[in-house]
């Protein structure tokens, strides 16, 4: 390759490398996990009431929608992948993120697991860069800038929301999830808790409990937007 063809090629990429090209308001994607006939996980409360994993990610999501539309619309634009009970594909919220030009994308779930010891928040960024061996030079190096774009991103994300947590311990781990490895925008997955813990589930359903989370998360909002405008300086 010579120095004229990687001038170029740097050129372009950083052209496409994020959708953060202009000072202005960030855009994000909520997306509640699950919904219609994927209930995702479900657990009795008080030995009565069934606990849909469904129903409480849409719950949240109109949450941080809701405070974002009152008080930080002048800032951040956000969308969902569902406003009730519909199920959605994984394949379908993929290309709303494909169809949108996003600067996050959110995954919101909740957690359980066959031991009722199991308590905390944990945060998913994507895996390594997967670039196909198949592709020209020019094309893999491209593509491989874009991806550590996508990925630095998304933990940045991951980190700014860490201290703004405070409804339990949190933890930052990576993995392959379908959402965040077919995802073309910086995309993180955050399992809110363990139902399947006693003491944690009553912290969770708590609608001021919930009212937190969405804070939290509204809160690393504001600080990645300033992180972004303060790169674009």
């Amino acid at each position: 390759m010579n120095l004229l063809s990687l001038i170029c090629l740097l050129s372009f990429t950083l052209s496409v490398v994020s959708p953060l090209v202009a000072q202005g308001k960030i855009h994000v994607l909520i997306d509640p996990g699950h919904g219609g006939q994927d209930k995702g996980a479900t657990i009795l409360h008080n030995s009565t009431q069934l606990i849909k994993e469904s129903d409480l990610t849409l719950s949240l999501s109109q949450k941080i929608l809701n405070l974002i539309q009152s008080q930080y619309s002048h800032v951040i634009d956000a969308e969902v992948t569902r406003t009730g009970n519909q199920y959605v594909s994984l394949p379908e919220r993929v290309k709303r993120a494909q169809s949108s030009q996003l600067d996050l994308y959110i995954s919101l779930h909740y957690n359980t697991a066959p031991s009722n010891n199991l308590s905390g928040t944990e945060i998913y960024f994507p895996q390594e860069n997967k670039i196909q061996e198949s592709l020209p030079v020019l094309e893999a190096i491209k593509q491989d800038v874009i991806e550590t774009g996508r990925i630095k991103k998304s933990l940045q994300f991951s980190q700014l929301l860490s201290p703004e947590w405070k409804l339990t311990q949190l933890k930052i781990r990576r993995a392959p999830f379908y959402i965040l490895d077919k995802s073309p925008v910086p995309s993180i997955l955050i399992e809110v808790g363990y139902l399947s813990n006693p003491q944690e589930q009553k912290k969770l359903l708590k609608h001021q409990n919930q009212d937190l989370v969405a804070e939290s998360i509204v809160k690393a909002l504001l600080n990645f937007k300033e992180n972004r405008d303060n790169q674009l300086n």
